[in-house]
């Protein structure tokens, strides 16, 4: 718990009740299996916790819930995963059909390749932090931090 201290402190800084807290919700969350994912305020900012064995359900969850933002991806990317070619999906994105390729993303079945394929470019800092995109990998815990304000 004491190395987790000192991981929080360093990278959110923090009064040593603030850290107190937040180590006692990882240890708890991480050892009764309760949330798997939380905020908490830290030093003025908000921080968002996501335990490693949820983040890929969680975010696959996310994505799927904003169809906008699943057609923002760039067209060479999703090329990959859906039956349209390059061109088709930039058009349609110069059409501001960013919905429609959304929709069309989700119908594909083909959601949890899109977000694997995500994260092995981006990393998870890009989807989750929305501060800065940087994402914090605890050791001492099965969890990764990120700013959100």
């Amino acid at each position: 718990m004491i190395r987790t201290a000192h991981e929080i402190k360093s990278i959110a800084g923090g009064t040593p009740e603030e850290i107190k807290t937040a180590v006692a919700c990882i240890t708890s969350c991480s050892m009764s299996g309760g949330l798997e994912d939380t905020l908490l305020d830290i030093d003025g900012a908000e921080w968002r916790f996501i335990n490693d064995n949820y983040i890929d359900a969680i975010q696959q969850d996310e994505l799927a819930s904003d169809e906008y933002i699943l057609g923002c991806f760039y067209a060479s990317f999703l090329a990959r995963y859906i039956d349209m070619s390059v061109k088709q999906i930039e058009d349609a994105q110069k059409a501001e059909q960013y919905e429609l390729i959304g929709k069309l993303v989700i119908a594909s079945g083909k959601l949890e390749e899109i977000q694997q394929g995500y994260v092995s470019g981006d990393g998870y800092g890009h989807h989750f932090a929305h501060y800065d995109h940087n994402q914090y990998e605890l050791e001492a815990v099965c969890y990764r931090m990120f700013r959100v304000n």
